[in-house]
């Protein structure tokens, strides 16, 4: 028979079933136990450009954030870029205007810059091409495309050619520049697009594909082009359509491979008919859909639906992916996925979230080389391509402010209600039977003891959980979680919540609240020796604190010390 403490594991086992099923349910998900963890965040605003834009590229160029071309107010494209210097926008005179253009980082360190509309209104295709020096900060115009284009992608392979194509509104083809100034047609593609992904499949070659023509339409049958060999197709990407390219975006950044290793391997968000949204593999010609511990949310805040960004922002020292999303209340969604590298393995995923921010973009992100993420510009479901922003904001990830709680409609109430009466009369029923059998035969007894659940752990057992507990905890960095609760750990190892805290307690000699926080201290003390700059409000809450208050007082618990003292002291030690 149950135990009484099993009795109760089983009670409170229901009620987090129950739980998850009403909130599951009202946000019309999968019903699993692994339903993504949804935390709210705040963003950080940092200095407005001084000309709003959209349909512009972002990019860190030798440590600075630059943003080139795009339209300003009015659809008037802008001859113009700016970069971030000692906290104030710069404005530089590009030589041409590329609105829906693109910016490509070459290996040589310089920025090709090519492409656009040449009229107002997003109308037409150019021919112009120029290069910027991040180190005089020179714009040369010095070429010509072989196509009129807008909205094309390209990318450089080996021997500094660099591959273009795609085209808005005109014919598309594949053209290459030679490195140097010329731009040659190269070959005719199977199928013309806009805004294609172009993923390199080897030093010399590369793959090309789009959810969409070159007039907007949806392609029903999506045709793979190749730099080298014929076009193909994949009977997954008639289930799986990959979500449309609406803005310039350097493929390179969704780059989850190994180039040493001969592994050219990127992440593509893919949706179906259902509008499921998944996380595809494209690995040369091999296309694959990835696993994920629980479904990817296409709904957020009370129910609304997630527009998310097409591309993928890779961030290769950290294992993670971050995918951009906007509901019609202006919310800014980040899908963030861990990402074994190695494994191609997705480990887990959390939805951060905002507050409704009219004044966030929609604006292909940026990764910082901090691993924060830049919005900077672009426009939002309140404005249109008329009225474009100027506002940057920068999101700090592990950051979450109070949890935004997830409300329970009345009839989700009802059935959470009826369940917990369920649960309530079975285990009194379990209660009775087991008085029943306590006259047994102890023969008897002992038979039905074999059936229980896992005994409590020896002590070779327990060193092997602690263990497993240690590698979840610095994998996943689930200590950020400032709502982190000791079931969530149970869960994630496939075990019971007394059998972690018995487990901390007796190897550890803490209690799991103390545990978690040593985590959160060393990650703080770690952030401000790489990070000495960084505002400490952001470090402590990045590290799953829920309040300065709560932190400090830790903070001086475990090391004796206030963060101030402590930040002499280690100063004082690497100067001696």
């Amino acid at each position: 028979m149950m135990t009484k403490k099993q009795l109760y594991n089983l009670f409170f086992s229901g009620l987090l079933a129950i739980y998850s099923y009403s909130v599951q349910a009202q946000n019309s998900q999968p019903v699993r136990l692994s339903a993504c963890p949804m935390v709210k965040i705040c963003l950080e605003r940092m200095p407005d450009m001084k000309i709003p834009r959209a349909s512009h590229t972002t990019l860190f160029v030798n440590g600075e954030l630059t943003v080139i071309g795009g339209h300003t107010s009015g659809f008037i494209p802008t001859g113009t870029a700016e970069r971030l210097h000692n906290g104030r926008w710069d404005v530089e005179k590009t030589v041409y205007m590329h609105d829906n253009g693109f910016s490509l980082p070459l290996r040589s360190g310089k920025i090709l810059i090519a492409g656009g509309h040449s009229e107002s209104l997003g109308i037409g295709q150019t021919f112009t091409v120029e290069k910027y020096d991040p180190i005089s900060h020179d714009y040369e115009g010095f070429g010509c495309l072989d196509t009129k284009r807008s909205l094309a992608q390209g990318v450089e392979l080996e021997g500094g050619r660099v591959v273009i194509t795609g085209n808005h509104y005109n014919t598309d083809a594949i053209e290459v520049f030679d490195g140097k100034k010329e731009f040659a047609f190269l070959k005719s593609v199977k199928q013309e697009r806009m805004n294609p992904f172009i993923f390199r499949t080897a030093k010399d070659n590369a793959i090309i594909l789009s959810a969409q023509s070159p007039r907007f339409a949806l392609l029903d049958t999506i045709w793979i082009d190749r730099v080298k060999g014929e076009a193909f197709t994949v009977p997954l990407l008639n289930e799986w359509k990959p979500l449309p390219l609406d803005a310039p975006f350097y493929c390179e950044s969704s780059f989850i491979g190994n180039e040493q290793k001969g592994d050219y391997s990127y992440l593509m968000p893919v949706t179906n008919k259902e509008k499921e949204i998944a996380m595809m593999l494209v690995r040369d010609t091999t296309f694959t859909l990835l696993s994920t511990p629980c479904p990817i949310p296409s709904r957020g805040i009370k129910g609304n639906g997630i527009f998310y960004n097409p591309a993928p922002i890779v961030d290769r020292g950290a294992g993670k992916a971050y995918v951009v999303g906007y509901d019609r209340q202006n919310r800014l969604y980040i899908l963030s996925i861990s990402l074994n590298m190695e494994r191609k393995e997705t480990t887990a995923l959390t939805l951060y979230y905002t507050d409704p921010m009219p004044e966030v973009g929609n604006a292909t992100p940026l990764l910082t080389p901090e691993g924060d993420l830049i919005i900077a510009g672009g426009i939002n479901f309140g404005h249109d391509n008329y009225a474009p922003l100027a506002t940057v904001w920068k999101l700090h990830f592990g950051t979450p402010s109070a949890a935004a709680g997830k409300g329970i409609s009345w009839w989700a109430w009802g059935t959470l209600t009826l369940l917990i009466l369920a649960v309530f009369i079975a285990s009194i029923f379990l209660v009775l039977r087991r008085k029943k059998g306590e006259h047994a035969e102890p023969a008897k007894q002992m038979k039905m003891d074999d059936t229980k659940t896992e005994a409590m752990p020896l002590p070779d057992k327990s060193k092997e959980l602690m263990k497993r507990i240690c590698e979840l905890m610095e994998r996943e960095q689930l200590f950020k979680n400032n709502q982190l609760r000791i079931s969530d750990i149970a869960i994630a190892l496939n075990t019971n919540s007394s059998y972690i805290s018995d487990c901390i307690n007796s190897i550890k000699g803490c209690s799991f609240n103390q545990f978690v926080n040593t985590y959160r201290i060393e990650y703080v003390k770690e952030q401000l020796r790489t990070y000495p700059n960084k505002k400490l409000t952001f470090i402590c809450s990045e590290a799953g604190f829920s309040s300065e208050t709560a932190f400090y007082r830790t903070f001086k618990t475990l090391t004796g010390m206030t963060p101030k003292e402590w930040h002499k002291k280690e100063e004082e030690h690497e100067q001696s």
